[in-house]
């Protein structure tokens, strides 16, 4: 917090790492070697209360605002939060603090602040009242992130309250100081190797808000959130875009892997999430050197393959053997083969809470979201690529695009007659170009980009059944155990799997015909 006289508002970008902590694990932190010795204070606390206020129509979060009354010790500060950023628990927004003698909101010192021109209308002004409060103690103390960066650390426990309904709060907040972001993201990924922590992208006033929705969202499987770009944007900070919104799709589905959720869809999303990073790697290489993000893009790939495990046993109950089981009801060699890769799944799903539980993931997440905020492959980069990386995004989105579709192209070539191994090669390259499709669709005209999806989804769908029909062959040389039961309930799996990749590449040439046709929209 900024200091500043009674009456006089102080403006400051908030940048913060928000990470959750279980109460039980309150004590590790205070033991932590990696804090103590980064400490440069001794610890502070305060007992800590704050009101926030809003309409009764909620204007102000609907604005991306959060204005509160916050009392520390005898003195009451008051706050507006502008809409920020949150990627993968950096908070990034704009704060404007004033320091006030009493517990009442200050409009004055709001009249050159983003709520500023509602502020005009008085009867605004008279509907502003509290909504929900905060009440925690809160521990403070200066950390050396660096020789050169420095940031205050502290540790909220307490609770958030709406009327008669409370929920527990138990977080750490690293707030940057001086310094640099990089050194922020590299001392919150040691602490989280020495203490049990996860990000946190909710504030307190989004748990606020949380407990007064009358009707919440149920929560669930999350799928990547609409992605639009800004034509002008250079290429490099539109990688971190993609970046963001990559992180933000895995990091939402998070907890789903952790509970190890029955429902499949947690880890197809996740699972997706990480194609979608690993392609956006893949496909920017020329502005975004290999070396320089390397130990991130090693640790994508090995996530990948471990979530995929788990999704190739969701793909055999769900859909390959639910399919056979449909047609055969009540077949007891089924039944028995159904059991046998249930317990496969289940060790398989633990496997990935484990994953996802681990301090590794924390530690990924955060080595991606300090890729993006700090872009340090910009150092690397020749004169002619650091071009490339100025372009706006648009012109080289359209050379991108056209490149991928070429590499598709040569290997569609003959697709009647491409082997297994080709047909998985032309599957891939499909999917890169489907990505990079969705990643740049926001740049051009929608119903042309809307007839090219149309085209490559259709493809990329057929020879994705032509894969899981691969993929099946492998876990039933798992499952089968050689005895009778589990060799006919094999053999019936496999004939239904062999029909249907039969069926699959009789449509694969008008598909391929269909996507050949279709225009290109860049």
């Amino acid at each position: 917090m900024i200091d500043a006289p009674p009456g006089r508002a102080a403006v400051a970008v908030e940048t913060e790492l928000k990470l959750a902590i279980a109460p039980a694990d309150v004590p590790r932190l205070a033991r932590s070697a990696v804090l103590r010795d980064a400490t440069r204070s001794s610890p502070v606390t305060r007992a800590t209360h704050s009101v926030y206020y809003d309409t009764p129509d909620h204007a102000l979060r609907r604005g991306g605002m959060a204005l509160r009354l916050r009392r520390e010790g005898r003195r009451w500060i008051q706050t507006l939060k502008t809409a920020g950023r949150v990627d993968a628990g950096l908070h990034a927004r704009e704060e404007h603090e004033v320091v006030r003698a009493r517990a009442q909101i200050d409009f004055a010192t709001l009249a050159d602040t983003p709520l500023g021109p509602a502020l005009d209308d008085a009867g605004f002004r008279a509907a502003l009242a509290p909504v929900f409060e905060t009440t925690f103690r809160r521990t403070a103390r200066l950390v050396a992130l660096s020789a050169d960066s420095t940031a205050e650390l502290v540790l909220d426990r307490g609770e958030v309250i709406a009327g008669d309904t409370r929920t527990p709060l138990c977080e750490v907040e690293i707030e940057l100081r001086t310094g640099h972001a990089a050194d922020l993201f590299a001392f919150a990924a040691r602490l989280a190797r020495d203490v049990p922590l996860r990000l946190a992208s909710v504030s307190k006033a989004a748990r606020g808000y949380a407990l007064l929705d009358a009707d919440p969202a149920p929560d669930g499987p999350v799928k990547a959130a609409p992605l639009v770009l800004v034509p002008a944007a250079a290429v490099s900070d539109t990688f971190a875009t993609l970046l963001r919104h990559g992180i933000a799709h895995l990091h939402a589905n998070e907890d789903g892997l952790v509970e190890a959720s029955a429902d499949i869809e947690y880890v197809h999303q996740a699972r997706v999430a990480l194609r979608r990073l690993r392609s956006a790697f893949r496909l920017f290489r020329d502005v975004v050197p290999r070396d320089t993000v390397a130990p991130v893009t090693d640790r994508l790939r090995l996530l990948a393959q471990h979530l995929g495990e788990t999704r190739d046993w969701d793909v055999f109950l769900a859909e390959t053997l639910a399919a056979v089981e449909a047609a055969i009801p009540g077949d007891e060699t089924l039944a028995g083969l159904h059991a046998q890769a249930a317990s496969l799944r289940r060790t398989a799903r633990d496997a990935t809470a484990s994953t996802a539980a681990d301090a590794d993931w924390t530690v990924l997440l955060l080595d991606l979201s300090g890729l993006a905020a700090t872009q340090p492959w910009r150092d690397a980069l020749d004169a002619e690529a650091q071009a490339r990386a100025a372009l706006p995004v648009r012109e080289y989105a359209a050379s991108l695009l056209a490149r991928q579709a070429k590499r598709v192209r040569r290997h569609g070539r003959d697709v009647a007659g491409l082997d297994p191994s080709a047909l998985h090669a032309l599957r891939i390259e499909i999917k890169k170009l489907r990505y990079a499709t969705e990643f740049f669709q926001s740049l051009f005209p929608r119903k042309a980009v809307r007839t090219w999806i149309d085209a490559t989804t259709a493809l990329q769908s057929l020879l994705g059944t032509l894969n899981d029909a691969a993929v099946t062959q492998r876990l039933l040389g798992r499952l089968d155990g050689g005895d009778a039961d589990s060799a006919r309930a094999c053999g019936l799996v496999r004939g239904f799997t062999a029909a249907r990749a039969d069926a699959v590449l009789a449509q694969l040439a008008p598909a391929w015909a269909r996507f050949r046709s279709a225009r290109p929209f860049w």
